[in-house]
């Protein structure tokens, strides 16, 4: 458990209770993984899919939607997820195809290296490991394309490691929890990403790593927003020094 963990090397741990509420996945789900059937491009009900964590061999639909989402709201992605998954619904299809026939599937989603870095990873892995993603962070930051975030994503998410994540939603929350100088400059400044994997890695959930990356995702996409963040809803609130401050301005 994280509870009561100093973290940072500050004397205030984030309060049990709020990592719970992270925990639980209560906020609203717009980043991560695609829960959805190929066959169908929406739920019953006409909502669109949830995110969820590991499903009978979603490892590699984790790892495409992951690839898809970045510089990609999901709004966008889901169609072209599922067309990608009804083409290639296993690495193996994937590995096999011509890289003009993914290039034209990936058509319209843009920054088109993802595309071919998929293609090459889906190739590294076939030949490596018989066509099957490895589980822990270290055998998956050596496929190509793969880097920090996309192995912490899929190792904690399609296979529960406890493997910490971070990306600009993250490493703004913690920039704000923290009231780091670089919150107030460039966010993505070196020293900054550093104390955030640092912090990540100490507060991932070790029994639900997917759930908690994911809220904390959540919590950076939809209410510690760049701009006018909605810190009366956060669960972090009574922990974040920049809220204390008043001082949540853009990151």
């Amino acid at each position: 458990s994280t509870a009561g963990r100093h973290v940072d090397h500050v004397a205030d741990p984030i309060p049990a209770a709020s990592l719970r509420t992270l925990r639980t996945g209560t906020l609203p789900a717009t980043h991560g993984v695609i829960d959805l059937d190929p066959s169908d491009t929406e739920s019953s009900d006409g909502a669109p899919p949830k995110c969820c964590g590991e499903t009978s061999g979603a490892s590699y639909g984790v790892w495409v939607s992951e690839v898809m989402l970045q510089q990609t709201q999901v709004a966008v992605v889901i169609p072209y997820w599922t067309r990608w998954m009804r083409r290639f619904p296993t690495l193996n299809d994937l590995a096999a195809a011509p890289l003009e026939e993914v290039n034209a599937l990936w058509a319209g989603l843009g920054f088109y290296g993802r595309a071919r870095r998929l293609h090459e990873g889906a190739k590294y892995v076939l030949a490596q490991h018989g066509g099957q993603l490895p589980s822990d962070v270290t055998a998956l930051r050596k496929i190509p394309g793969v880097g920090p975030y996309t192995a912490g994503a899929i190792a904690s998410i399609a296979f529960q490691q406890p493997a910490a994540l971070v990306d600009g939603n993250v490493a703004r929350v913690f920039a704000r929890l923290r009231a780091m100088p670089a919150a107030l400059g460039v966010a993505k400044s070196q020293r900054l990403m550093k104390r955030c994997w640092s912090l990540a890695e100490q507060l991932v959930d070790r029994t639900e790593p997917g759930v908690f990356n994911q809220a904390l995702m959540e919590l950076g996409a939809t209410i510690c927003t760049p701009s006018s963040p909605s810190c009366e809803r956060c669960p972090l609130r009574f922990a974040c020094r920049a809220f204390a401050a008043r001082a949540a301005g853009p990151v």
